[in-house]
């Protein structure tokens, strides 16, 4: 851990920021303390505020409370929102003055002041340039040090246990909840790298979607192409005649246990919280009863089917016509035209590609129309669609970057298959689940949903005058 410092900044760093940008912002600040917390190669600079006001953004800001009878000290913290990135010769060092407890919380609470900082820099960096959390932030007014904190994200991610590399199958072996944490962290690091990675895991969203990030990891790793799960305590009640069974694979179940030490005692992790944790068996119900056939063959109506399906997908009409490319759109005549003689497979998939890119501008967008391209085609147990994410490969995403990506895989995906296959198949088409186990989540979710519900409704009740009508 490094031991913090107080500087004040030079004004001639305020005046060539402003000649070279034209931002009046920091100029008008000449003059505040900032607390560093790294070192010369990392030059980033925090301001110390006395009040951070109440609505600053909560991840835009690290309060640092502490008693004092001072008024001015309504809610101290540092304020990540307004930090700066400074060369070392316009740094003034100066002397901790700070309230004796407020410089002891910042000493004690340093890697997590960094942390969440980091974090904070990385938010604004991939935040919409027209939203208020990136128009009124000073991150992006330094791209060099944005690069500096990636570079520093990359190195922590790749130094994660170095001594001893985990693997996610060993660590779900031992039962040990911070090898399973530790070994999910560096696991993401691949999905940023391998693409083909990204489509096993797409593989798996693309039956499951309600599965957490977590456990699509996890189902990646044991086993790349699992087809339909069920939970082995339930498959056993439904066949307790059946003695052999394929291999379980591990997940991480809904319902927690507290973890407990040798001693009966709580087991508390880094963030000070009792650690909760349990794991459930499955098996690939597909692989156990061998009279169901793994791959459809398909027919000449098979493909009508979804070739009708698909049609429903877009408000463009869908013809089949020579053209000297595999599909144009026309948007004048509202059509989407497919080159003839492609075969029923390419046919297809050339239909599907159309109707995800057609309005993808942006790679942000050709991203996620990639992923509906690739989720579609599996879902309807398609071939493999020929996605290369090629908007990936400009890119070098941090542990935390490719973590909220998976997210918002989930979020989006799961969004388009239940839109999907509203249209494809009846707008009153209720959510299919392709097993008990994905059924439970879901459940689970929705339960506490409606127990959230509940509760509001309670306290409203209690908070309501009686005798009076809200």
């Amino acid at each position: 851990m490094n031991q913090y410092k107080l500087v004040t900044i030079d004004l001639a760093f305020y005046a060539q920021l402003h000649l070279r940008l034209g931002n009046e912002q920091l100029l008008r600040k000449a003059g505040r303390g900032y607390v560093g917390l790294y070192d010369e190669k990392e030059n980033w600079y925090i301001p110390i505020r006395s009040n951070l006001g109440k609505k600053k953004p909560s991840n835009a800001c690290f309060p640092t409370p502490f008693q004092t009878s001072n008024p001015h000290f309504k809610n101290p913290g540092l304020d990540f929102q307004k930090a700066i990135y400074v060369p070392k010769e316009y740094t003034i060092t100066i002397q901790n003055t700070m309230p004796t407890d407020q410089a002891n919380f910042i000493s004690d609470n340093e890697d997590k002041i960094r942390k969440a900082f980091e974090e904070y820099v990385l938010f604004v960096d991939s935040a919409n340039k027209k939203s208020a959390s990136y128009r009124f932030s000073t991150i992006p007014l330094f791209p060099e040090g944005i690069e500096k904190i990636k570079a520093l994200k990359q190195t922590e991610v790749k130094d994660i246990d170095s001594e001893k590399e985990i693997d996610l199958r060993q660590a779900l072996k031992n039962q040990n909840p911070f090898e399973v944490k530790k070994a999910l962290k560096l696991d993401l690091v691949d999905y940023g790298k391998d693409k083909n990675k990204l489509k096993d895991y797409l593989k798996i969203f693309a039956r499951m979607p309600y599965l957490s990030v977590e456990n699509l990891q996890l189902l990646v790793a044991q086993k790349a192409d699992i087809r339909k799960f069920e939970r082995l305590t339930d498959w056993q009640m439904e066949n307790p005649d059946e003695k052999n069974h394929s291999l379980t694979y591990q997940l991480l179940d809904t319902q927690y246990m507290t973890k407990l030490d040798e001693k009966g005692q709580p087991i508390i992790d880094d963030e000070g919280k009792a650690v909760r944790y349990k794991t459930t068996e499955l098996i690939d119900i597909v692989e156990v009863e061998t009279s169901k056939k793994t791959n459809k063959e398909w027919t000449n109506n098979d493909y009508v089917e979804v070739f009708k399906k698909l049609k429903n997908l877009t408000s463009y009409e869908i013809k089949i016509d020579k053209i000297n490319q595999k599909y144009q759109i026309d948007d004048n005549k509202k059509q989407i035209l497919i080159q003839e003689h492609l075969g029923y497979e390419v046919t297809m998939l050339t239909i599907i590609h159309a109707i995800t890119h057609r309005n993808a501008k942006d790679k942000n967008q050709l991203f996620l129309a990639d992923v509906h391209e690739y989720v579609l085609a599996r879902r309807l147990d398609l071939p493999e669609a020929d996605v290369t994410f090629s908007s990936l490969e400009e890119k070098k995403l941090s542990e935390t970057e490719i973590y909220n990506m998976l997210k918002f895989i989930s979020k989006e995906g799961k969004t388009f298959i239940q839109n999907a296959e509203r249209q494809m198949f009846h707008p009153s088409l209720e959510t299919k689940f392709e097993s008990k186990f994905e059924e439970r989540v879901a459940k689970a979710k929705a339960d506490k949903n409606k127990q959230t519900h509940k509760n509001t409704q309670q306290m409203n009740k209690q908070n309501s005058p009686k005798g009076k009508r809200p």
